[in-house]
């Protein structure tokens, strides 16, 4: 019998999200991408729909322009009401079911995780905030190719071998 593996709450859907934005390039996907960033920038809280011209308010206004450009219905799926895209066939579908998905991300402030990976630029969700990788690979790749952390390690090697030597010699 297999262990049942963990999964965080949002990763079904930031792994849905980063499946449909690592799939290709289109004018959608930077729609999706910018809408992300436009939301991690207003950071969590109501938004402010009556300030005067702020910055806040122009990114409230250039992200309800990125969301009036999708419609919903809602349909019956056995026994619930659920909420899907209206209309459109393959990538303008698509779009919109990621809108969908950056919502529900919001709605449960793991937006901020859906993230480009440091080392190779495909798209990830960290499952704890400060992962920065998608792999241990990866990581370790964009590490051997920093010249800063070369400096580092090789000091520390240098470090453990004098310990080392003066240990033994005692």
């Amino acid at each position: 019998m297999t262990k049942r593996q963990h999964q965080f709450a949002g990763e079904y859907e930031a792994g849905m999200l980063c499946d449909w934005l690592n799939s290709g390039q289109s004018s959608g996907r930077q729609r999706i991408i910018e809408a992300m960033a436009l939301y991690n920038e207003l950071g969590p809280g109501p938004f402010p729909i009556f300030e005067k011209k702020t910055r806040r308010s122009k990114i409230v206004w250039r992200l309800q322009n990125l969301i009036d450009r999708h419609s919903y219905k809602f349909k019956l799926m056995g026994d619930r009401t659920v909420l899907v895209p209206a209309g459109g066939a393959g990538d303008a579908w698509h779009e919109s079911h990621s809108m969908q998905l950056v919502h529900r991300l919001r709605q449960m402030d793991l937006l901020s995780r859906v993230m480009r990976c440091d080392g190779c630029d495909i798209w990830m969700c960290a499952k704890m905030p400060g992962n920065r990788f998608h792999s241990v690979a990866c990581r370790v790749k964009t590490n051997q190719s920093d010249p800063a952390w070369q400096a580092r390690n090789n000091e520390k090697r240098r470090k453990k071998y004098h310990d080392e030597k003066q240990g033994g010699a005692l």
